[in-house]
């Protein structure tokens, strides 16, 4: 998949963006292309019945409906509904590695100088520190699980850090597969 849009007037046009309904709980999510790939352009919320790992940051629904749920590594490679799936690093725009510039084109409008260019729409929605079971704030920064394993770095998870600062977005090791991070599923 191609890392940019082909005409980035076409993908930030509202007539040019659809809609996903998750059968399972009946939540609408805005999609969008980019390049060959038709992401969610929102964080998935989805709630697991049978235990799995996932939180509203802090234990609060607000910030549930406002950033999505924050997932384990476990949970978020089953949370993405029927027809959808966790994406690879290399599917991410900018394969994960846009810096300060791909924070401006991918962030939400009202984060910091964030352009939301692309409608990707990244929100800062925090995450939950499992070895502190501690939730960091939303507001400064995302993380993104992906379904990426790094075989020559001990087998780490790479992950999607988005942060309003000099490093932007950038492809991470991700500490511990039992933190919580947020999920965004590309179309199978």
């Amino acid at each position: 998949p191609s890392d940019t849009p082909a005409d980035s007037s076409e993908t930030s046009d509202a007539e040019d963006s659809s809609e996903l309904t998750d059968s399972r709980d009946g939540k609408v999510y805005k999609t969008v292309q980019i390049g060959e790939t038709i992401w969610m352009a929102e964080n998935l919320n989805y709630e697991f019945e049978d235990g799995a790992q996932n939180w509203c940051n802090k234990n609060e629904e607000e910030n549930c409906e406002k950033y999505g749920r924050l997932y384990t590594l476990s949970a978020a490679k089953t949370a993405c509904p029927d027809g959808w799936r966790l994406p690879s690093l290399e599917e991410w725009p900018e394969k994960g590695n846009g810096g300060y510039e791909g924070f401006v084109d991918y962030a939400a409008v009202g984060w910091g100088r964030g352009a939301d260019k692309y409608g990707f729409a990244v929100l800062p929605a925090g995450e939950y520190l499992a070895e502190h079971k501690e939730f960091y704030e939303p507001g400064s920064f995302a993380h993104f699980w992906t379904s990426t394993i790094d075989a020559l770095n001990h087998n780490c998870p790479k992950s999607v850090e988005v942060a309003n600062g000099s490093s932007g977005m950038v492809a991470v090791c991700a500490d511990n597969e039992n933190d919580g991070y947020s999920v965004r599923c590309v179309k199978d």
